[in-house]
This record gives structure tokens, C-alpha cells and sequence, in this order.
């Protein structure tokens, strides 16, 4: 399966710009994170018709933006799982979006997130679409990876 740059981009700009409020650019390169960062990684499996996955990885500091945003509550004590669920259903909402641009029937399984994997790296597939965004002074990155057949 390809996937359009354009088509993935409008995605990925409705959910971080309209839902979230956060301005979002494409970077030309690979996101990088520090070292000393905690990276989430979030990934939502795609099955039927078409099977894969698609993966955010961002910092923990951009995570934490995320679920404030999302739960439009400064004052909210924000626990990592809290992160990890706001992380989570920004994926899951990214990958039902992909899902409706992959013709034949496919299901959404539930968010799997960590920080002590990058779930872009697979041994089991091969990633078909990858982009990274700036978002103020931090970056993100999406994958989308196909199931080796």
C-alpha cells in the first residue's frame, strides 16, 4: 500500500492543529530526541484487508502538552499514564483516519504506548510511510508500517 504525503499530512495538521490547537510543521528531517528525554512511543494496529501499524514517537515534555490539551485542564494532576492515554488516542485517531483511506474492510486494535520501546523499529514489517513535525520547539514522528506477508 502507498500512502500520499499530502493525504497523511492533512491528517496528522487536523488532529495536532484543529483538535489539539498546536501549529504544526513538516521537518525535512528525521526527529531526533535527547538522550536524556523519556520517548513515548505509541503505536495502533491496523488489521483485515490491509495490515500494519501506525506510530507516534515524541518526547515525554510534547506527551504532556498533548494530554493538557486534551484534557483542557492545567490543573489536572498528570500522572505518566495520563500521558501515555493522551498519547494513545491521538495515535488511535491518526490510525482510524489512515484506516478510512485503505480501501477494504479493516479494524483498529486498542493503543499500545511505552517509553522503554520504539515501536517503529519492527521485525516484523517494513515501515512504507514515515514523516516527522515540528510542534513550537519540539518535534514528533509518524510511522506507518506494513505487515510483512
Amino acid at each position: 500500500m502507498e500512502f500520499q504525503s499530502a493525504d497523511i499530512t492533512e491528517i496528522v495538521t487536523g488532529i495536532w492543529t484543529s483538535m489539539l490547537g498546536f501549529p504544526i510543521e513538516t521537518r525535512g528531517e528525521r526527529a531526533t530526541f535527547d538522550d536524556e528525554s523519556s520517548v513515548i512511543s505509541a503505536r495502533v494496529l491496523i488489521t483485515g484487508e490491509w495490515d500494519g501499524a501506525v506510530v507516534i514517537n515524541c518526547p515525554e515534555t510534547l506527551g504532556r502538552k498533548v494530554a493538557t490539551a486534551m484534557l483542557q485542564d492545567e490543573d489536572v494532576q498528570m500522572t505518566l499514564g495520563t500521558v501515555f492515554d493522551a498519547v494513545g488516542e491521538v495515535t488511535n485517531m491518526t490510525a482510524g483516519n489512515v484506516k478510512n483511506i485503505i480501501s477494504g474492510l479493516c479494524r483498529l486494535t486498542t493503543p499500545n504506548v511505552t517509553d522503554e520501546e520504539d515501536y517503529s523499529h519492527t521485525q516484523d514489517g517494513r515501515s512504507v510511510f514515515e514523516a516527522s513535525f515540528d510542534c513550537g520547539d519540539e518535534a514528533f514522528s509518524l510511522f506507518i508500517l506494513e505487515q510483512a506477508a
